[in-house]
């Protein structure tokens, strides 16, 4: 059987970045990582935002444990790599070359400001694998220092995750609402990834009255800065079960969606940016190289031609790619549509039926509730 465009494209990918690395052996550092990601489907989750928004603390209410230091000043001075494992383990990479194994419980001496105050262990990264998570091990949230804080390094080092993120989860709160430096940081996050997640953090401080007119006004603001409307999610990790808080949830929802039910797709539009974004870079630098020779295209060295034309290619191809699939994903998405629509004629045939045959005698509030229950059930199966 013929393949399909969009998975033709997709299994095309592998091969591109192949091909890209055997190119550009000097930029294998920055290909293999990539490589392994499509190959083994990694999600990476960078979580974005200001300093003290409470980024760590979504984080370890998504995962459902205290797995990241928080505190009252700014505490994560290094970006942090969480995901799930058999075990919980540590590992950290010092910026000198090696790793150590650690206990969960001195991750803060390696993460913290107040104990790596300016990273002065030269840790480079830390990755946590922890055991009983909700989430697959393909999902990788990357906490992230908060930008605007008083350490220079903090803004360096969340930037820095935002060239190789697939998914952004962008933090703001609730007081004070959304600021010029946030809106143009979730401008650069969903121009840089597959796709954008906005989470609204302490909705506790808030009434409900207010929360309603902060999560519009945010909202407001968001779809201006992407030129299109964006979910607003409010949560709040306060209580003894922060995970049961109804926007948690919704937000865990939404980061499975798109990091583990629909990795492939996220990953291909993160890769193929990521791909075009290198191959450009080269091509400028051998641009530059060939005009400070002084030399035309038919003088230049044949090796820097047939280089600038292969990397030319393989641009091209990513592009085509990833264009294929978005067409599959809107064809896709026009078909869900086509079916809810006849999904929900459906059921408000079998609500009036029900409606119909219920007793008379029965109590207003529990037919509604009957009704609600039977909508619910039907939704979920066709989900």
């Amino acid at each position: 059987m013929r393949e399909s465009p969009s998975a033709a494209a997709r299994s095309d990918l592998g091969g591109i970045l192949a091909e890209l690395e055997a190119l550009l052996p000097e930029a294998a550092p920055v290909i293999r990582p990539m490589r392994t990601q499509w190959r083994e489907q990694l999600v990476r989750v960078v979580v974005l935002g200001e300093a003290k928004r409470g980024k760590s603390s979504l984080v370890n209410a998504l995962l459902g444990r205290p797995i990241l230091p928080t505190g009252v000043v700014p505490v994560t001075s290094v970006s942090t790599e969480v995901t799930a494992g058999d075990v919980d383990e540590v590992t950290v990479r010092f910026t000198a070359g090696g790793t150590s194994a650690v206990p969960l419980e001195s991750l803060g001496d390696y993460v913290a400001e107040d104990r790596n105050r300016g990273n002065h262990k030269g840790v480079a990264s830390v990755t946590v694998r922890v055991a009983g998570t909700p989430w697959p091990p393909s999902v990788v949230f990357v906490d992230t220092p908060g930008t605007g804080a008083v350490e220079t390094g903090h803004e360096e080092t969340a930037r820095t995750s935002l060239r190789t993120m697939d998914v952004s989860l962008l933090v703001l709160t609730s007081d004070p609402p959304i600021s010029a430096r946030e809106r143009a940081l979730l401008a650069e996050a969903n121009e840089r990834s597959a796709a954008t997640l906005v989470v609204l953090a302490k909705a506790d401080l808030l009434a409900p009255p207010d929360l309603d007119t902060v999560v519009g006004y945010t909202a407001e603001v968001v779809a201006d800065a992407l030129g299109g409307a964006l979910e607003v999610v409010a949560v709040s990790t306060l209580g003894d079960s922060p995970t049961t808080h109804p926007g948690i949830r919704r937000v865990a929802d939404a980061v499975l969606e798109v990091a583990a039910r629909s990795a492939e797709r996220t990953l291909h539009r993160s890769l193929s940016r990521r791909i075009r974004e290198l191959v450009d870079g080269e091509l400028a630098e051998i641009d530059l190289g060939l005009a400070l020779l002084g030399a035309s295209t038919a003088e230049a060295d044949r090796r820097a031609v047939a280089l600038m034309r292969a990397l030319a290619e393989i641009r091209d191809r990513a592009r085509v790619s990833a264009d294929l699939v978005e067409a599959g994903i809107r064809r896709l998405d026009a078909e869900l549509d086509a079916g809810a629509k006849a999904e929900v004629r459906r059921l408000a045939g079998v609500l009036v039926a029900q409606a119909m045959h219920s007793p008379s005698s029965e109590d207003e509030a529990v037919a509604v509730a009957g009704l609600v229950r039977t909508a619910t059930e039907y939704a979920e199966s066709w989900r």
